[in-house]
């Protein structure tokens, strides 16, 4: 077009021809503007969202660690349960609580072995008190078997029980 170039105005047909009085290739500095810190920031929102999961996941089931459970005065282990209870209304019960703190005392001894969450399953199962302590033994259940990236995966246990 004859009269665009008079005005100064080109079009671009490939990489790294010219667009007006500017090139349109990649310099660092656009490089960085338009690919870096985009990419840098989808990293970070990421991140925080898989690990607010997690933190989540910890803090709702903390109270099932043995070491918790030992170290947990009476009233902590209450509060603990009752707004566990409260956030899985529909699988578990409130007798969660005295489960809690019979087995506290129950289980006294063992819970200085026990390290994990999973070892407190396995105590359970051994000892053959998963009648006694059901609501003690799925909550181990959900935790293990919870996907702590999928943060919409609590509320699907509901579906657990029905098998």
């Amino acid at each position: 077009c004859v009269g665009c170039v008079w005005w100064g105005v080109y079009s671009k047909k490939f990489f790294g021809d010219i667009v007006g009085d500017r090139r349109l290739d990649i310099n660092e500095e656009n490089l960085r503007i338009t690919v870096f810190l985009p990419l840098m920031g989808t990293a970070i929102v990421q991140f925080k969202e898989r690990f607010s999961g997690l933190y989540e996941v910890t803090n709702k089931f903390n109270f099932l660690e043995p070491q918790n459970i030992l170290k947990s005065s009476e009233y902590d282990i209450v509060k603990a349960t009752y707004d566990f209870q409260l956030f899985y209304k529909n699988d578990i019960s409130t007798d969660i609580t005295r489960q809690m703190l019979c087995i506290k005392d129950a289980f006294k001894d063992s819970l200085k072995t026990i390290h994990s969450i999973r070892n407190l399953l396995q105590c359970i199962l051994d000892n053959d008190v998963t009648s006694i302590y059901k609501d003690i033994f799925s909550s181990c259940i959900i935790f293990l078997i919870l996907s702590v990236t999928e943060p919409n995966a609590e509320r699907s246990f509901s579906k657990f029980f029905i098998f």
